[in-house]
């Protein structure tokens, strides 16, 4: 009798593993809420709360997407999913199509190159540390726990088929040090989704005030760079800073924001994706560079 109640526990692990389907991005009416903090270094953290939409469709050079409105963006981008499992975002300034998400991702796995994926050495990389599935809105959706080998913490990020990350849709996958952004909550057509039913985060979009002022928007130029670039901003202001990070968070230059276009020179830093922090008071907004 036990032999056959534990071949018959097997036998349903084994049809419910099978049984799971892949769950796909969704077409249309998906909200990603993003809480994003940040610690100055004087223990006052800062938080704020954006949202980035989908609404609409569109079709570029014969493929279609779906678009992506953030009011935090200074250009607004489209995704689209190929039949391969594979996530591309496409930049409506740049003219170009990325790879973000690759949901065939095995176990030990390195993170291939993508947009929030930037592989700076081999001694600093993402992998796939384990797999498992979570029950969201009522289906089983595949789980990835990402590690960096720079860090010996258990995943510190997990990436969701049909979600994108818990960092959010478009966030980097760099471990948190002083600052980053997360995923406070998705839905689909005003359904909450994550991290539960009960998250409302479709009805928190009418709850965020109406005097909350847009991050600071700042243009960087020449983008990738061999080592000059500048820094434009609309204008001046007496309490602005600029920050330039690695991958890893590490603080290389700060200076004051004194101009609204100003020069900095990082040539003397290895060759490699960087993050460009502006923050006016406290708000701030951040921007990736690639030196080359």
């Amino acid at each position: 009798m036990k032999y056959l109640f534990f071949l018959a526990v097997i036998l349903f692990i084994a049809t419910t593993t099978q049984a799971q389907k892949y769950v796909p991005f969704p077409k249309h009416g998906a909200v990603w809420g993003l809480d994003n903090w940040d610690d100055d270094g004087t223990h006052e953290v800062t938080h704020y709360t954006y949202y980035i939409n989908q609404k609409g469709d569109t079709t570029i050079d014969g493929l279609n997407y779906q678009l992506i409105f953030n009011a935090n963006m200074m250009v607004n981008t489209a995704i689209r999913e190929d039949s391969s499992k594979h996530i591309y975002l496409y930049d409506f300034k740049l003219k170009k199509d990325t790879l973000l998400y690759d949901f065939n991702l095995k176990l030990n796995d390195t993170l291939p190159n993508t947009y929030i994926n930037f592989q700076g050495s081999d001694k600093d990389t993402n992998y796939v540390a384990s797999i498992d599935s979570v029950l969201l809105g009522g289906q089983y959706h595949k789980r990835y726990g990402i590690c960096n080998t720079s860090f010996n913490f258990k995943p510190y990020v997990f990436l969701i088929e049909g979600i994108g990350s818990t960092y959010g849709l478009v966030s980097n996958l760099v471990p948190v040090i002083a600052h980053g952004t997360k995923l406070s909550c998705f839905s689909i057509d005003s359904i909450s989704i994550y991290p539960d039913a009960n998250s409302n985060c479709y009805n928190k979009i009418a709850s965020v005030s109406e005097n909350h002022k847009p991050n600071p928007q700042f243009k960087i130029f020449p983008n990738p760079t061999s080592g000059k670039f500048t820094i434009q901003t609309q204008s001046i202001f007496d309490e602005g800073n600029i920050c330039v990070r690695d991958v890893l968070g590490r603080i290389l230059l700060q200076e004051k924001l004194q101009s609204p276009n100003q020069t900095l020179n990082i040539s003397d830093q290895p060759k490699g994706l960087y993050f460009i922090d502006i923050k006016i008071g406290n708000q701030s907004a951040t921007q990736k560079l690639i030196l080359q």
